[in-house]
């Protein structure tokens, strides 16, 4: 069975760089709006374009101070394979004016640090790479979004 040995987050809400070894059972504590719950949602987010709401409001995925920052999620699998997924807005100075205008994003994906050319390609690479373990992170997920929601 594929599992997931490692996470490395960047930018991603209150996390400016993480990164995390997942190859033996894990426990996450602190106090609250640390980013543990950022957490999970940064892994949900690479691996299927939602939150654990099941929303994809990806605006509120970057850090709210830093207009051009980066985000991005980088997973390693047992397999020594790796899926990192990158988005970022793209700002638009209008000439002849002092005023920045946010025109749309680009996401970005790589498999074993090569780009791919289009999310059905990286989607379809994806579930190639961990079919199973898509599927027990999908339960996985359901779960803890419900958990999370009635604590």
């Amino acid at each position: 069975m594929v599992s997931i040995t490692n996470v490395e987050i960047r930018n991603f809400r209150n996390i400016k760089s993480a990164s995390f070894d997942l190859k033996n059972r894990c426990a996450v504590e602190g106090h609250n709006a640390l980013g543990k719950t950022n957490i999970l949602e940064a892994i949900c987010f690479a691996l299927t374009n939602y939150l654990l709401d099941g929303s994809s409001d990806l605006k509120s995925i970057k850090p709210k101070d830093e207009m051009n920052a980066k985000v991005s999620v980088k997973l390693t699998f047992s397999n020594e394979r790796t899926f990192e997924k990158v988005y970022y807005e793209n700002w638009v100075k209008t000439r002849g004016t002092e005023e920045i205008k946010l025109v749309g994003h680009t996401t970005e994906y790589y498999i074993d640090g090569a780009k791919i050319s289009s999310v059905a390609n990286a989607q379809k690479q994806l579930m190639e790479l961990a079919a199973t373990f898509m599927t027990e992170m999908a339960t996985f997920l359901q779960q803890t979004a419900w958990l999370i929601q009635y604590k």
